[in-house]
């Protein structure tokens, strides 16, 4: 029963995306927890997977529903979707929560795990330095910046480089940790946890759904060590991007989340004019709301970042007040 549940929750993610006919039969899980950590919450077992909407979700997932509809409607957005689930029960619920788009920085989540998995077995590696040589600032193109990059000719250990990447999302830092670790060890994450692989980080091949996994193997502390999986969440409990989905909560909750935005432009083949084509702006976590702490992963399409940040803060706040309220039992 053990190794059936660490299936469905994350050890066999990779096959179970990859195999879509898979069917688990929609009922409630009954899991048992080890508890006494501030952001993981170690699965011991439990009793059944869900892999359908719950119908306990309706009443929300038709106001969600309502508001995208607006919102796309009067040009706020192109796309927006959704995927929300209760980390305690196992419920979920998503509107267009497998539409697919760019991850961009999402990325540098399951490169912190692949890194992380290496210091399990090598500790050392943390410590290990490396001296940025900036060829090309990668933070130029960023609309919501840090002021915390990395500087060049100084010289980091990868835990400094880690934190730089997940709590600013400094794409130099990110950059200089991909470039110094193997990538069959960054490919293996992929395919472990279902994510798509692809050479071109703006490919749209990342859906809500699908990037979810990551938080729950985090949560679950299934793929990971227990510290390890505490310390990756204790950063993206760090990340200094207060809009999205952080902005729709009360100020003293605490998430483990991460962003990720995408400027796309084109180019007219006549006049040769470039021209903005769309931009895409993410925010994905847990929040860990008292007893009933929660995933949600919003990903969004349109021609405003400020616009698209604050339907993600909107969304965020909704779901956030129908736990408080008690009407959303997650």
């Amino acid at each position: 029963m053990i190794s059936f549940c660490l299936f469905a929750l994350g050890v066999g993610i990779g096959i179970l995306v990859a195999q879509n006919y898979l069917q688990v039969s929609a009922k409630t899980f009954n899991m048992v927890r080890e508890g006494g950590y501030n952001f993981i919450n170690p699965l011991l077992s439990c009793n059944y997977s869900e892999d359908v909407p719950s119908s306990k979700y309706k009443p929300i997932t038709d106001k969600l529903k309502i508001y995208i509809e607006e919102h796309i409607s009067n040009g706020d957005a192109q796309n927006i979707s959704i995927y929300f689930r209760g980390l305690n029960s196992g419920r979920w619920s998503g509107v267009n929560e497998n539409d697919a788009y760019s991850p961009a920085s999402l990325l540098k989540v399951p490169l912190m795990i692949a890194y992380l998995r290496k210091i399990d077995a090598e500790p050392s590696l943390l410590h290990k330095e490396i001296t940025y040589k900036q060829i090309k600032d990668g933070n130029t193109v960023e609309t919501f910046k840090s002021k915390n990059f990395i500087k060049e000719g100084q010289t980091y250990s990868v835990d400094e480089l880690i934190q730089s990447m997940i709590m600013y999302s400094d794409n130099n830092a990110w950059e200089l940790l991909q470039n110094n670790i193997d990538q069959k060890s960054v490919l293996e994450v992929y395919s472990d946890l279902g994510i798509p692989i692809s050479e071109a980080l703006v490919e749209e091949n990342m859906t809500p759904k699908i990037f979810s996994y990551i938080f729950r193997i985090l949560y679950n502390a299934t793929y990971l060590s227990k510290p390890m999986s505490q310390y990756a969440l204790k950063l993206l409990n760090s990340t200094d991007f207060y809009g999205g989905l952080k902005s729709g909560v009360t100020k003293d909750a605490q998430i483990a989340h991460k962003f990720g935005e995408r400027t796309v432009f084109k180019k007219d083949s006549i006049t040769t004019n470039i021209t903005l084509d769309f931009r895409e702006l993410h925010d994905c976590g847990i929040i860990y709301y008292p007893q009933n702490p929660y995933l949600l992963c919003v990903m969004t399409k349109g021609a405003d970042f400020y616009k698209l940040s604050g339907i993600i803060r909107d969304i965020s706040s909704l779901i956030y007040k129908e736990t408080q309220s008690g009407v959303l039992k997650i």
